[in-house]
């Protein structure tokens, strides 16, 4: 294998979400309050280092267009939890895994979505985990962008 076939972009992508995901699952094993929209944003993180994985020696553009979709998810996800963070009024729901043992994993994922409250919130140099994640997921779709965007001008 020849190392000029490697493509820089999806290689710092993975890396990059890798990285977050196992940054994430380290802070949950030592103790740190994980609510299930940080759960479901460990995942997306996840989905985009293997789709970017899958990008490394693929020229085509169809796992950049998933990254894309993903990233932008996950865009969605962390504003939401910002805003519920933001809005004392919602009241916390069940832990994740509670939801998810009880009544399986749609209803879970439904239940993450509709009843997340983030008001115990976690710092990290001052910022809040959900701002750190939408600026994760910013990063991510940028270079997804412009990686789709350079394999589009080679094809």
């Amino acid at each position: 294998m020849k190392l000029k076939n490697i493509n820089i972009i999806p290689l710092a992508i993975s890396l990059y979400s890798f990285f977050l995901f196992s940054w994430s699952l380290i802070a949950q094993l030592n103790g740190m309050h994980i609510c299930s929209l940080c759960i479901v944003q460990r995942y997306i993180f996840l989905a985009c280092g293997i789709f970017s994985a899958f990008a490394i020696f693929s020229k085509f553009k169809r796992f950049d267009v998933i990254n894309v979709f993903a990233s932008s998810i996950g865009i969605i996800v962390s504003s939401y939890q910002i805003w519920l963070s933001f809005n004392p009024l919602y009241s916390c729901g069940m832990p994740f895994n509670i939801v998810l043992q009880n009544f399986g994993f749609i209803n879970a994922l439904q239940s993450s979505l509709v009843d997340a409250s983030c008001s115990k919130l976690v710092y990290l140099f001052g910022i809040n985990i959900p701002i750190w994640a939408l600026v994760a997921f910013s990063i991510i779709l940028a270079l997804s962008v412009i990686d789709l965007r350079q394999k589009s001008k080679i094809n």
